[in-house]
């Protein structure tokens, strides 16, 4: 301003500059916090992942009669989530994303040794890992619920 008061065209021009900066800093903040959010839901759920898959891997390569229990916590970021257990992978699903994580071949059976193509396991669960020998003498893993 000069020293009647009036702004200058240097005064205004450095304001409306200023205030860009500041809008751009906000966002890029905004963005980066988003994006931390969503690397730690990711995070979370790879650990799950990993915990069962090495879980029913140890099992695995065990002696018949080996038994692991995990527990699954709650929530993934406030989101509830499934895993599935196939006979080679496991998916985690959560809040529209997916997760996949190969494990050694497993012939699956349910508690009463009938053959099974999948188990689904739920958040907050306590889950027993079994190995076990079959009727034709094969090792199968069963997986049950607490």
């Amino acid at each position: 301003m000069d020293s009647k008061g009036i702004a200058t065209v240097d005064f205004l021009f450095t304001l409306f500059l200023t205030l860009i900066i500041a809008i751009s800093s906000l966002n890029l903040i905004g963005t980066n916090l988003n994006t931390e959010y969503s690397i730690e839901e990711d995070t979370s759920a790879r650990m799950i992942l990993e915990k069962v898959t090495n879980s029913i891997n140890q099992v695995n390569s065990n002696l018949p009669g080996n038994i692991q229990e995990i527990h699954l916590p709650p929530k993934i970021s406030n989101y509830s989530y499934i895993i599935t257990v196939k006979s080679t992978n496991i998916d985690l699903e959560f809040s529209n994303k997916k997760g996949k994580s190969a494990i050694f071949p497993v012939n699956l059976v349910d508690f009463n040794m009938n053959h099974i193509n999948e188990v689904k396991l739920y958040c907050g669960e306590n889950y027993k890992i079994k190995k076990s020998v079959n009727e034709n003498n094969r090792n199968v893993i069963q997986i049950y619920k607490v």
